[in-house]
């Protein structure tokens, strides 16, 4: 079954670019979808590769992929992690629209 990397303060690991590791929760740069891992020896073997190595806290969670190698925040969610938006981070994507000024 296929692994998302998850982090407590960082969020859901998205991408990498260019040794820049896009999260959830910190920076998610337009990101729309996390990358997911057919199994945890392969997200092992890819933070090996990272600079400043595995972050401590990490953990793996269990997801059904909906964008080929890729899961969707719905996905995310479906999977009981924190949905994220693209363009914000630490904003609930599913915040409601500004109502009337109240009086």
């Amino acid at each position: 079954m296929p692994f998302v990397i998850t982090h407590p303060t960082r969020g859901i690991f998205l991408a990498m670019c260019q040794g820049v590791c896009f999260w959830s929760q910190s920076n998610p740069q337009g990101q729309d979808a996390a990358c997911a891992f057919e199994n945890t020896e392969e997200a092992e073997e890819f933070m090996d590769t990272w600079t400043d190595g595995r972050p401590d806290g990490v953990a793996f969670v269990p997801i059904v992929p909906d964008l080929g190698s890729h899961a969707s925040p719905e996905a995310c969610e479906a999977a009981g992690l924190a949905r994220w938006n693209p363009w914000a981070p630490d904003v609930d994507a599913e915040a409601p629209e500004p109502g009337p000024p109240q009086a």
